[in-house]
């Protein structure tokens, strides 16, 4: 396997960087969390997102599109970090099996000589992820359509750092060129709960446009 040069691996390093610090960050929601009494859209089938632009359809009718505006405001009201929201763009959740699916973007605003990839960006992330997740074990790794687009997915099972259950992340990472965004698709549930919806999730990635 040939050597990626330090530079642009330390490049893809840090625009991973970003986005898995807003993954992790403490105002975000984690597999476990509930979102109780969070308000959600009613019978929406797809959220288009204007900046950047993409569109997410909900994979079933047992996915709801949660209100991530109020959200915000919930978490900032109860002293939370809320970081975390400013590159989430859509957020659904399952309530019977307890998953949420997470779907984040942002401007990839390192210099480079080269564009980055997608899979370069993907495993500069599940690097980062293991390092944050102490004993996280990797189920697969490989390449994914993502709508039209090529994506690098990883599945990691773990229990992170303050949390009471452990959790399967199923995670695509997506780079698109044209205007420099990098966008991350993830689905976060209980590992025994994982195959109850691992299709919907393929089912989302195929259908998002990005």
């Amino acid at each position: 396997m040939a050597r990626v040069p330090c530079a642009r691996a330390a490049a893809g390093a840090l625009a991973a960087l970003s986005l898995a610090l807003a993954a992790l960050a403490p105002g975000a929601a984690r597999a476990e969390d509930d979102p109780g009494d969070a308000p959600y859209f009613e019978g929406l089938e797809a959220v288009d997102v204007q900046a950047p632009p993409c569109r997410i359809e909900r994979p079933s009718d047992g996915w709801l599109f949660l209100n991530l505006e109020v959200l915000a405001q919930r978490a900032r009201a109860a002293g939370q970090d809320a970081r975390g929201y400013e590159a989430l763009k859509a957020r659904l959740w399952r309530g019977s099996a307890r998953a949420n699916i997470y779907v984040r973007a942002q401007p990839d605003v390192v210099a480079r000589r080269e564009p980055a990839t997608s899979a370069e960006l993907g495993r500069a992330t599940l690097a980062r992820m293991q390092e944050a997740w102490p004993g996280a074990r990797v189920v697969q790794q490989g390449a994914v359509r993502v709508g039209r687009r090529e994506g690098f997915v990883f599945e990691l099972h773990a229990t992170p750092p303050g949390a009471k259950q452990p959790v399967a992340l199923v995670l695509a990472t997506v780079f698109r060129p044209e205007d420099n965004q990098i966008f991350t698709l993830s689905l976060e549930v209980h590992p025994d709960r994982l195959e109850a919806v691992r299709k919907d999730f393929a089912k989302l990635l195929k259908k998002a446009r990005i």
